[in-house]
């Protein structure tokens, strides 16, 4: 069985792939600063600790 998808179908789908894939990047990035900050946090936390105590 086979699919014909027009080429205005085609292009539709790979602008959308292209999108997907952008913001699949962009989430990616945001969870690598999220977590870059929040170990910066703990660093942060353990040495004030270290001074208090």
């Amino acid at each position: 069985m086979q699919c014909a998808i027009s080429l205005t179908e085609q292009t539709k789908i790979t602008s959308f792939l292209s999108k997907l894939g952008g913001k699949i990047g962009a989430v990616g990035e945001q969870m690598r600063q999220t977590k870059a900050w929040k170990k910066g946090c703990f660093s942060r936390r353990c040495l004030c600790e270290a001074a208090w105590s």
